[in-house]
């Protein structure tokens, strides 16, 4: 009976210990990997955040010709119409279109040696101030320059003020002024294009009226 309470007993501690060992091993696979994650941390001043921010604009301020397909979508308090998205830009000229889920043309906007021509509903129209062409024609007050700007991530103006994202680095939000209207902008995803991060959805607030964008493919040209 002595012998087995002694095997029993030697069992036992032979358990605990084996126990103790795991739980030591846990403690220490935890440790590591608070260690690693932590590590994967980048902790950026803010001199380095302003450089990141500004090698970003510099490398993408000489992007000028690209092309994007996706949809847009424009949201009022008692109307939401939405439409495919065609914009093709080549420096200062550009071509842009809005179909219907159906192909159906709803509106083409040509800009050629600074003279725009908007066709809708088998009209077309032509100035040489395009976001006075675009507000006459369609009653929303769209500034596609600024727009071409800001889809890059960058200012249009030295007005225009940005939010970066802790995380990320790259801008979350846009507050901007053009032609005396106030423009809300939120960055809402990013995609990597050519090494550039580019946003894939947007959404522009002014007034009412919310425009949101959502990018399917970015071409630079």
């Amino acid at each position: 009976m002595t012998v087995s309470l002694l095997q029993h007993t030697h069992q036992n501690n032979k358990t605990r210990k084996a126990t103790l060992s795991f739980a030591s091993l846990l403690r220490l696979f935890s440790l590591f990997m608070v260690i690693a994650l932590s590590g994967c941390q980048t902790l950026y001043s803010d001199s380095e955040l302003y450089q990141n921010q500004k090698l970003r604009e510099q490398s993408l301020s000489d992007v000028n010709d690209w092309l994007i397909r996706g949809k847009i979508a424009f949201i009022a308090p008692d109307e939401k119409q939405s439409a495919n998205l065609y914009w093709r830009r080549i420096g200062e000229n550009q071509q842009l279109r809005l179909t219907t889920f159906l192909g159906v043309n709803v509106l083409s906007l040509e800009s050629k040696d600074g003279m725009h021509t908007i066709t809708v509903d088998g009209n077309t129209y032509q100035d040489q101030d395009l976001d006075y062409l675009i507000q006459s024609v369609s009653g929303i007050a769209l500034p596609v320059a600024a727009l071409s700007q800001w889809l890059k991530g960058l200012p249009y103006s030295e007005s225009d003020q940005f939010q970066y994202s802790d995380s990320t680095q790259l801008p979350s939000q846009l507050s901007a002024e053009v032609n005396g209207k106030q423009y809300q902008l939120e960055y809402q995803s990013y995609t990597l294009v050519n090494n550039l991060r580019l946003t894939n959805k947007l959404s522009i607030d002014y007034k009412d009226m919310r425009i949101k964008l959502a990018i399917s493919e970015w071409e630079l040209l």
